[in-house]
C-alpha cells in the first residue's frame, strides 16, 4: 500500500506534468480541427458578398477591445443571413456598409469567414500547445530523475 507521502507525491506528479500534456495536447487538437474546418469551408464553401451591418466587441483584457464585423448577405437560395466573422477581428471598427467578399457553408449559412483565411489560429495553437507539452515532459524528467 501506498503511504501517505508516496501518495501525495503521486498526485502533485500527475498535476504538475499531466495538467500540461493535457491541456497542450487539447490546444494543438483544437488548432487542427479549427483549420481543417476553415480548409473545408474554403473549399466547399459558396462565395458571396456581404455588407457590414455592424460590430461586435470583443473583450481582450486590460481595457482593450477587439471588433468583429458583424455581416449581412443573401444565400443562394434568397435567404437573408445575418452573422459574425469571427476571424476578421481588428483593432479598429469595421465601417458599416462596406461590402466585404465571405465565403459560407450552404448547410450552415451561419458560418462564414473571409475567403482565404486558411490558418485559423494554427501556427498559434500548435506553438502554445507544444510548449505546454514539452513543460509537461520536462516536468516529467525533473520529477522522476529526482
Amino acid at each position: 500500500m501506498i503511504d501517505e507521502a508516496g501518495g501525495f507525491e503521486y498526485l502533485v506528479t500527475g498535476l504538475v506534468v499531466g495538467v500540461p500534456v493535457l491541456a497542450g495536447l487539447g490546444m494543438i487538437v483544437a488548432s487542427v480541427l479549427r483549420w481543417r474546418r476553415t480548409s473545408r469551408l474554403n473549399r466547399a464553401g459558396q462565395h458571396v458578398t456581404a455588407v457590414v451591418a455592424d460590430n461586435q466587441l470583443v473583450s481582450v483584457g486590460e481595457g482593450r477591445v477587439r471588433f468583429r464585423p458583424v455581416v449581412t448577405f443573401r444565400t443562394l437560395d434568397g435567404r437573408e443571413v445575418k452573422t459574425v466573422l469571427e476571424g476578421a477581428s481588428s483593432d479598429k471598427s469595421h465601417l458599416a456598409e462596406t461590402p466585404i467578399d465571405v465565403v459560407y457553408d450552404p448547410d450552415d449559412p451561419q458560418r462564414a469567414a473571409v475567403p482565404g483565411n486558411r490558418a485559423g489560429g494554427l501556427v498559434a495553437g500548435l506553438v502554445v500547445g507544444l510548449v505546454f507539452v514539452a513543460f509537461g515532459c520536462l516536468a516529467y524528467l525533473l520529477v522522476t530523475n529526482a
